[in-house]
């Protein structure tokens, strides 16, 4: 999120006396104008907030892919939103052998529009989750302390347009090493 900062800046002016040979000071005057500083504006980024996830509102598609164990499964996500709450509820189905332990249940994220990211939630397949999403659409998606049996941590990073959403994820085992993989999301088709 961008958010504008207005600077304005106060003129000072200073003179110094000048000392003749010694017999005698002479002070100049000088007269300060008075200074106005520039007005500063806040800008609420809330109702931009509210506005791009109603663009990013109903429902998603797709799948996602570890390349690096070559398991597969569907995705959907549905995201809903509460203009006059101020919020939106991000649920998210992930199909297939998470983490290999099979098809977890579907999970939901709360977001507070009113507030700036990082947006924090809690998933029983994800533990402990932080989502930052910047005012282009790029995201990231952190979970550092996955429950699961031999993972350590969940981190993703995409693109959400409005035709769809593109990610690369790391999943961080506990022995040290890592899984990469992908997902796709679009928009059903009717």
């Amino acid at each position: 999120m961008r958010r504008w900062i207005l600077v304005a800046g106060a003129l000072a002016l200073t003179a110094a006396a000048c000392g003749g040979d010694g017999a005698g000071t002479t002070t100049v005057p000088v007269t300060t104008p008075p200074t106005t500083a520039a007005p500063t504006t806040t800008i609420d980024p809330t109702p931009y907030r509210v506005n791009l996830a109603t663009i990013f509102a109903g429902e998603w598609t797709g799948s996602w892919e570890n390349a690096t164990y070559g398991t597969t499964g569907p995705l959907a996500a549905a995201l809903a939103v509460n203009a006059e709450g101020l919020s939106a509820t991000l649920t998210l189905d992930l199909g297939g052998e998470v983490f290999g332990g099979g098809d977890p249940a579907p999970f939901e994220m709360t977001i507070d529009l009113a507030a700036a990211p990082p947006y924090a939630a809690f998933s029983p397949v994800l533990g402990s989750l932080s989502l930052i999403m910047g005012v282009d659409g790029a995201f990231t998606l952190e979970a550092l302390d996955v429950p699961a049996a031999e993972v350590s941590s969940f981190r993703a990073s995409g693109r959400a347009t409005s035709a769809g959403i593109t990610l690369d994820y790391t999943v961080g085992l506990e022995d040290g090493g890592e899984a990469a993989g992908t997902a796709d999301l679009g928009r059903p088709t009717q």
